[in-house]
């Protein structure tokens, strides 16, 4: 079985990968006494701030409920970790997340959108983080995508999809989050998911694949924290 091998940028899952294992390589060597990272780690509410700004790049702009909560409340810790505002003053700004909140329900409803779209990309990248993320593919040559959830839900309608070089590979993240994907019991679905004190279900009712036939999507990935679900 050949996979496809096509650069398609950046992923959001390669990205939060990196982050998680850089700050736990510096808190490591800090706790173990092997370096000293303490002008360093000063500076982590910046890397927030940053992944905020890549989410909203990333997503073009579509994502930004979840990238603003980020990069205010980074920009926030920031200022407390430089001593230039104090961290009794944070706390009490914590109505800020809910001004936050009712301002993305607000855009949204006057945008007149639910956070769901179609799309006929090949392939799609959908991140959501303290958001949610809900597509419908009707792409005549899938090809598969990335999907991340942290601290948020992505929704993602394959029904209407035709693969026209199977298989497509469809590569999944949820942490602390939730992901639905939605197929037809006619696609042939072949899925290698390692939930880690998350779970994993497929509810559909797929057909049996004929003799010699192989899936036509394989769904791989990791469920850490959270949930992840065929329909």
């Amino acid at each position: 079985m050949k996979e496809k091998t096509q650069h398609r940028g950046p992923s959001a899952q390669l990205v939060v990968g990196f982050v998680i294992v850089a700050l736990g390589v510096v808190f490591l060597l800090q706790t173990l006494g092997l370096a000293d990272f303490s002008n360093l780690t000063v500076w982590i509410p910046s890397l927030i701030v940053l992944l905020g700004v890549w989410i909203l790049i990333a997503s073009r702009f579509t994502n930004w409920g979840g990238a603003l909560i980020l990069i205010v409340f980074g920009s926030i810790a920031q200022l407390a970790a430089l001593d230039i505002i104090s961290w009794s003053n944070v706390w009490r700004l914590w109505p800020l997340a809910l001004v936050i909140v009712g301002l993305v329900i607000i855009i949204d409803r006057a945008r007149g959108q639910d956070g769901s779209n179609t799309n006929g990309n090949e392939y799609l990248k959908l991140f959501a983080m303290f958001s949610g993320n809900s597509q419908r593919s009707t792409a005549q040559s899938f090809e598969g995508g990335d999907l991340t959830a942290v601290f948020g839900g992505v929704e993602l309608d394959i029904t209407d999809v035709q693969v026209a070089e199977p298989p497509a590979i469809i590569h999944v993240f949820a942490m602390f989050g939730g992901m639905e994907i939605k197929a037809s019991p006619d696609t042939l679905i072949q899925t290698h998911i390692t939930p880690i004190f998350g779970g994993f279900e497929d509810k559909r009712r797929q057909r049996k694949a004929l003799p010699g036939e192989s899936a036509e999507i394989i769904i791989r990935g990791t469920a850490l924290f959270g949930g992840i679900e065929i329909k």
